[in-house]
């Protein structure tokens, strides 16, 4: 229940999620199996808990907190614009970013940064190079610059697909202030990235 404040409460839960945006909180099926008094395996904290680097983030208290702020004012853009992508490549939750990203494109349908963005998950956490392509196309054509056209076209060469991901991380490393805990995780896969396209572009 909101009563008639919708904006202000998805803005209080926005806010929450900023403080812990690269946190998985997802909980695992192997705790439930095997509880301790303190509700972890032997009574510590267990790693894969936390550390979203292990792949158990599906479900993750990011994705909860982003279905609620959307769920309670899908108007509000900047869950859709960057609250996907820490999913995506922070959390490593790509179900969860997968939803998010398809309400927002339902949202707001031509808007051409959601559908850029979505193309890179869509490409590398989903495999799913047809919708990539296809979302990458409706961004040129939809107010996003010219140079996306040309590499709407390249997308199907792993030439095209290494500039896709390079360009998205860039783009949304940016928004993150100097010093954000996150931009380890994303400096790396720019890095990684940087050394594919070169080792491409050498062949």
């Amino acid at each position: 229940m909101t009563f008639g404040f919708r904006q202000s409460v998805a803005d209080t839960f926005w806010l929450r999620w900023i403080q812990d945006a690269d946190t998985c909180y997802a909980y695992l099926d192997v705790v439930k199996m095997n509880p301790s008094p303190q509700g972890f395996m032997d009574g510590s904290v267990d790693d894969r808990y936390y550390n979203p680097r292990n792949k158990h983030c599906d479900n993750s208290w990011g994705f909860k907190m982003l279905d609620t702020v959307t769920k309670v004012d899908e108007r509000f853009k900047m869950p859709y614009l960057a609250g996907t992508m820490a999913l995506s490549v922070l959390v490593e939750d790509f179900e969860g970013a997968s939803a998010i990203f398809e309400r927002g494109l339902t949202v707001y349908p031509d808007d051409w940064v959601i559908n850029y963005r979505a193309a890179y998950h869509f490409l590398f956490d989903k495999q799913n190079l047809t919708r990539a392509a296809q979302l990458l196309e409706h961004a040129a054509n939809h107010g996003g610059p010219d140079w996306l056209r040309s590499l709407a076209a390249r997308l199907y060469t792993k030439t095209g697909q290494l500039e896709l991901g390079l360009s998205s991380l860039i783009s949304f490393r940016k928004s993150y202030p100097p010093g954000h805990p996150g931009l380890i995780e994303l400096d790396k896969r720019i890095s990684v990235l940087e050394s594919e396209l070169k080792k491409e572009k050498t062949k």
